[in-house]
């Protein structure tokens, strides 16, 4: 697996807006409905994981990202799942037939 290696001054820079991070009071529903929703899927998540070896929580963030938490679609960039993907990245997965899973 790949390792990012940032230099320390961007390291310390992500560090800072990490520990500083806040959540506006005004958002916290919605934000606790999206972590409530991402744990409901918690072991679907962490069978990704055991694939790619990347943290359950970054997989259920993609996948909200890029798919609105919905499993018919390839989990980063939400093109259904009956044929490769048409959007960036196109042409996905390069081995295996459709439908996927």
């Amino acid at each position: 697996m790949t390792i990012l290696k940032l230099p320390p001054t961007l390291r310390a820079d992500y560090e800072t807006l990490f520990i500083n991070f806040l959540i506006r009071p005004d958002r916290m529903v919605v934000v606790n409905a999206l972590v409530e929703s991402l744990n409901q899927h918690h072991d679907t998540y962490q069978s990704v994981t055991n694939e790619v070896g990347i943290p359950w929580g970054f997989v259920a963030v993609i996948h909200n990202m890029e798919s609105s938490q919905r499993f018919d679609g390839h989990l980063h960039n939400g093109d259904p799942l009956t044929t490769r993907t048409n959007h960036v990245p196109a042409g996905r997965p390069v081995k295996g037939n459709p439908p996927f899973e």
